[in-house]
């Protein structure tokens, strides 16, 4: 009936049905979230944040990396800024749990993995690092076995007791993201200016890896085709609406 009521063709937002879900629902059918897209060049990838450990190292015993995840339409990437060095890496996330707070994690064991790799390759000097990052919930994670993930949170666990006993000293500092103002917040070994400029950098390199990982993939499709039928609900909805009042 509202499909042939004279008030709704008269309207000038007339999305027409094409079958029954959209007549009798009002509602569109979309697809299932397809599996996340591949990652590639990980090992690539540790090599060089690897070598990067120790170009910072031999600079200074003590080293800071800046680390952030972020997500676009279910597809996530992670990165580690190297402030001293004044680079960045960043790759996309494994698997299918695709959350900024997974490529948050993700992140720290990235750091841990190779720290662990600098010390199989010889490396012996006692150093500190410390990892800045804005996600409390994953410094949470890292120092829990209980919780969400606890076979991730102890594997994290074990490659930070690992990097201790070879004398690495590891310290989460947290920093308020997007340059948000907490007056309780007091940074233990920098002045409060210096950790924000090292997160906004690597927020950015998360986003833009996620963004160039979203890109022509299917998770990308599929989040299209959603904002698309959610806009032709919507409409129809308020054309509804509209008649009705």
């Amino acid at each position: 009936m509202v499909w042939n009521c004279p008030q709704f063709a008269g309207l000038q937002h007339r999305p027409l049905p094409t079958h029954r879900i959209e007549e009798r629902l009002f509602a569109q059918v979309v697809p299932e979230t397809p599996p996340a897209p591949r990652v590639h060049g990980c090992t690539e990838m540790l090599n060089a944040i690897t070598a990067a450990f120790a170009s910072m190292f031999a600079m200074s015993p003590f080293g800071v990396v800046a680390t952030d995840g972020s997500a676009m339409d279910s597809v996530a990437a992670w990165t580690v800024h190297i402030p001293c060095l004044d680079t960045g890496f960043a790759l996309g996330l494994h698997g299918e749990d695709q959350t900024s707070f997974r490529a948050e994690v993700e992140a720290f064991h990235v750091v841990l993995l190779c720290l662990c790799r600098l010390w199989d390759e010889g490396f012996q000097q006692q150093v500190t690092l410390v990892i800045v990052t804005d996600c409390t919930a994953a410094i949470s994670m890292i120092h829990s076995v209980h919780g969400v993930s606890p076979l991730l949170s102890r594997k994290l666990r074990s490659l930070l007791q690992l990097c201790e006993r070879r004398g690495v000293q590891i310290i989460f500092q947290w920093v308020p993201s997007h340059g948000r103002h907490v007056a309780s917040w007091k940074p233990l070994h920098f002045s409060e200016m210096e950790p924000r400029p090292w997160n906004e950098i690597a927020d950015q390199l998360a986003r833009d890896a996620a963004s160039q990982q979203l890109q022509g993939s299917a998770r990308h499709l599929c989040a299209e085709a959603r904002r698309r039928a959610y806009r032709w609900e919507m409409g129809t909805l308020q054309a509804v609406a509209r008649i009705a009042t």
